[in-house]
């Protein structure tokens, strides 16, 4: 049962990355490019704690992918990048990733990976409250069932192995909320 599971995260996991690429060609989608290049770093990062700590690897090398490929067609239909918050929210990424280095506590490196993540997530919500229609809505979703099945998968539930599959289905969750909530007027 564990492993259809892991399997339901895989195929959730992959399915919501060709969401979002097929999205991105097709119009609506503009990446967040600083947010993917973090992304895509950490998929390393997370894959290799997965594997140490005997968490979900299959979920982990699914997560690996899609963030590299989305990341490289950023590049050229995404957004961001230049700007002062982007450029402050990458040298406190890097900052992390250094920290991150010389620790050898595995629950200190999931927080730091959990917060260069959530620099990531935020430049994106950002975004995305700027400009609800440049995220794909049902992407988020699906991302979020595939935290959740990854959490189901697990056969350790350590808090090592918990934290990212958890944080993923949170951050799908409050991100299609909030592509999916009517955008504010602001009247300023």
């Amino acid at each position: 049962m564990k492993m259809m599971f892991s399997l339901a995260a895989m195929a959730c996991s992959l399915s919501a990355g060709v969401i979002y690429i097929i999205s991105i060609f097709k119009g609506p989608t503009r990446p967040q490019r600083i947010t993917w290049l973090l992304w895509s770093i950490l998929g390393v990062v997370y894959l290799l704690a997965a594997i140490r700590s005997h968490g979900n690897v299959i979920y982990s090398a699914a997560a690996l992918f899609q963030p590299f490929i989305i990341f490289l067609l950023a590049l050229k239909f995404g957004v961001g990048g230049k700007s002062r918050l982007d450029l402050i929210s990458l040298v406190i990424a890097f900052s992390a990733l250094v920290l991150l280095a010389f620790t050898k506590s595995p629950i200190m490196s999931i927080l730091l990976c959990l917060f260069v993540d959530a620099i990531g997530a935020a430049l994106t919500i950002r975004k995305i409250i700027l400009d609800p229609k440049s995220e794909p809505r049902v992407m988020w979703l699906i991302s979020a069932c595939g935290g959740a099945f990854a959490l189901l998968g697990l056969h350790d539930y350590q808090l090592v192995n918990v934290l990212f599959p958890g944080y993923i289905a949170i951050l799908g969750l409050i991100t299609f909320t909030l592509v999916s909530i009517p955008r504010i007027q602001r009247t300023a």
